[in-house]
């Protein structure tokens, strides 16, 4: 299950963050998934909920996920959402091609509310 690596490190870095800036505790976690990174937001959630009670600083955190649309441009000219049927393949809905991914790659820490 790639989720609960993905998901401690990213509490690592939050927590790294948070340290650097002598937080007492972090309250909420803001992150981008993109849709080419396959996670499973319910998965990353159970997953942080679990881990989160490894941190005196993150016991009470809330995670706050948004989506990242996958986006892809094709040799065809097309600019826009693969065929999500296909993924993870990079599909264009209009030729069929195997088109550049231009958008959904991510998985980031946007945002994080602190207690200073």
């Amino acid at each position: 299950m790639h989720e609960y690596a993905m998901t401690k490190a990213l509490l690592e870095a939050a927590l790294k963050e948070a340290r650097k800036r002598n937080a007492k505790k972090i309250n909420s976690v803001e992150l981008e998934i993109g849709d080419f990174t396959l996670l499973n937001p319910d998965q990353v959630k159970t997953c942080f909920d679990a881990i989160k009670g490894e941190f005196d600083e993150t016991v009470d955190a809330k995670l706050i996920i948004k989506r990242a649309k996958g986006m892809i441009k094709c040799c065809c000219g097309y600019d826009g959402m693969p065929d999500m049927d296909q993924l993870p393949l990079p599909i264009c809905p209009d030729c069929g091609c195997i088109a550049e991914v231009i958008g959904g790659k991510e998985c980031t820490i946007r945002r994080m509310r602190l207690e200073l």
